[in-house]
């Protein structure tokens, strides 16, 4: 592994602690949510647009899935948990806090993410907390190691966002057997598997070794437990951007959470479990844009 790398996911665990130190443990109030029951995920039936041909649906389908995902590099894998999710909340009531994350560990099995057994150390995290803008601007200048490897460009465009939620991931790159890769000594990724490798197969795969949802607790107010932590999983499990603006015979998506809250779902449509099942279906070494047709294709076979 790169030194680079290698310093990314040493401070994963730092950056884990910083953060629930600094959102959580010092805030005063917390999100009376509501409880959530521990049923499967429902939708709300608004998925797809059912008075259009299949052809127009699916071209609407992959452009949410492009504004979903925001640009994902042409021939990169998609940036996915390989090893087992363990989720850690805070700033949720107590009396809330097992359901709530018991909503989105149940979101992640039915995508099939790997779920981690009995007690383990966090590598997710959704934290409400006050002024979260601000902290994180103090952050970015005192600590910017709770920001793992994201690069400047990336931080800067996430605390100029809109939406009252930030979210980011700290990935490392690994070979197609789950492992972490080695380089050569030029820093070219040796591939250590029997798979073969070429223009639409990576030698390579992309794991989240950490993910964080800092959400606005003020923001929080009005929108229900299960809204939030439907939209807390997309934020966490799958490659995701803000939804910038709502278009008129689009499908419906939690997404639009903080963008249009009058109007948004009640938790996770049709579109987001078919998005978030591909994220996980396809080959972790496929270019990260195979995921907008296995959207497609999954709203398909579940009409």
């Amino acid at each position: 592994m790169r030194s680079g790398q290698a310093a990314a996911a040493v401070q994963l665990h730092r950056a884990a602690r910083f953060a629930l130190a600094a959102f959580a443990f010092a805030s005063c109030q917390t999100v009376q949510a509501q409880a959530i029951g521990s049923g499967p995920p429902e939708t709300d039936g608004r998925g797809i647009v059912v008075s259009a041909d299949w052809a127009t649906r699916e071209k609407a389908v992959q452009e949410l899935a492009r504004q979903v995902t925001g640009r994902l590099p042409f021939n990169r894998p998609i940036a996915r948990f390989h090893q087992p999710l363990c989720l850690a909340v805070a700033g949720v009531n107590r009396n809330f806090v097992d359901s709530f994350a018991g909503r989105i560990l149940e979101n992640a099995a039915l995508a099939e993410v790997p779920l981690a057994k009995g007690n383990c150390k966090a590598n997710a995290l959704v934290i409400f907390a006050g002024e979260t803008r601000t902290e994180l601007e103090r952050a970015r200048k005192k600590n910017r190691r709770i920001f793992g490897n994201l690069g400047p460009g990336a931080l800067e465009a996430m605390l100029k966002s809109r939406d009252p939620a930030f979210a980011w991931r700290a990935t490392q790159v690994l070979g197609t057997n789950g492992m972490p890769v080695q380089y050569d000594d030029q820093q070219v990724p040796q591939n250590r598997t029997i798979e073969m490798s070429g223009r639409l197969k990576q030698p390579i795969m992309i794991g989240v070794t950490g993910a964080i949802v800092v959400i606005d607790r003020d923001a929080a107010d009005g929108k229900t437990a299960q809204q939030l932590a439907d939209y807390a999983t997309l934020r966490l499990l799958a490659p995701t951007d803000e939804i910038r603006e709502t278009t008129p015979g689009a499908p419906a998506t939690i997404m639009t959470l903080f963008l249009d809250p009058v109007n948004a779902p009640e938790g996770l449509t049709a579109f987001d479990t078919a998005f978030l099942r591909g994220v996980y279906k396809i080959a972790g070494n496929l270019p990260a844009s195979a995921v907008y047709g296995e959207t497609v294709n999954n709203l398909e076979r579940d009409r």
